[in-house]
């Protein structure tokens, strides 16, 4: 296992790597051509000028380390959704527009190519992105869940492809105590739990810290693909929009 990381260093050290696989002269900093190379494989809109204008502090014409955001990536900015409960109680069609706008806001900031699908490369950039909010405890309840359909091309998958739904909170869900399960039941869980652990094939259960700690390794080793680095510059665009007193209100996120 790897040393640990704090949660809140996670954005930071992507974006170092970001800038390390960018700065083609070594000189620790992007320039504008550099931003602008990183552009070419997104097909959104991004305006590197006002990434300097925002994020440029020291008036060089570039990004260096300590100029890029320090805060936790984007979230996702949906407007409002049906909560878990509202979602439960209404009817089809309501449900069935409240997932359009999910997976509509899902395709918006992850097909990087704008072709109307989402590749291996755009979905491992956006699960990346997801796991990282998780991380960095941005995430909540009421962020949707996607799921994608049985026999889908997950090379090439399109929005009828994917389900969408509402996580239910811990706090909400009935738990049984254990005295009031049937013994027999008891009898049978622990027969089936002492079969597994005793299998050749058993592993023990990570604990929760270091399930935490495999998943900042995993985010941290993400092959910094050109769809993944697209990714990450629109999240630099969004961070800026907002911070840009000349950028409209009405310019959206794609975290």
């Amino acid at each position: 296992m790897s040393s640990v990381v704090e949660p809140s260093g996670i954005t930071s050290q992507i974006w170092q790597r970001l800038l390390k696989q960018s700065d083609t002269n070594a000189d620790n900093r992007l320039s504008k051509d550099e931003l602008d190379a990183l552009k070419t494989s997104y097909q959104g809109d991004v305006d590197i000028d006002q990434l300097i204008r925002s994020f440029d502090v020291d008036g060089d014409q570039s990004l260096s380390p300590s100029e890029l955001p320090s805060s936790p990536l984007d979230v996702e900015m949906l407007g409002p959704l049906l909560d878990w409960q509202e979602y439960g109680k209404a009817d089809a069609a309501t449900r069935a527009e409240d997932d359009k706008r999910v997976i509509d806001a899902l395709f918006q900031r992850a097909d990087v190519d704008r072709d109307g699908f989402l590749s291996r490369d755009e979905m491992e950039a956006e699960t990346t992105l997801r796991r990282t909010r998780w991380l960095e405890g941005k995430a909540t309840d009421d962020d949707p869940v996607y799921m994608i359909r049985l026999g889908a091309d997950q090379d090439r998958l399109g929005p009828e492809d994917f389900l969408t739904g509402r996580r239910i909170p811990l706090d909400a869900l009935k738990v049984i105590p254990p005295e009031e399960i049937p013994a027999d039941v008891r009898a049978a869980i622990q027969k089936v739990t002492e079969e597994w652990q005793n299998s050749p094939d058993y592993q023990k259960p990570l604990t929760a810290e270091e399930h935490r700690q495999q998943a900042i390794t995993d985010v941290l080793n993400t092959p910094l693909t050109a769809t993944y680095m697209a990714r990450l510059l629109s999240q630099l665009s969004a961070a800026a929009a907002r911070m840009d007193p000349f950028q409209s209100k009405d310019n959206g996120t794609l975290a």
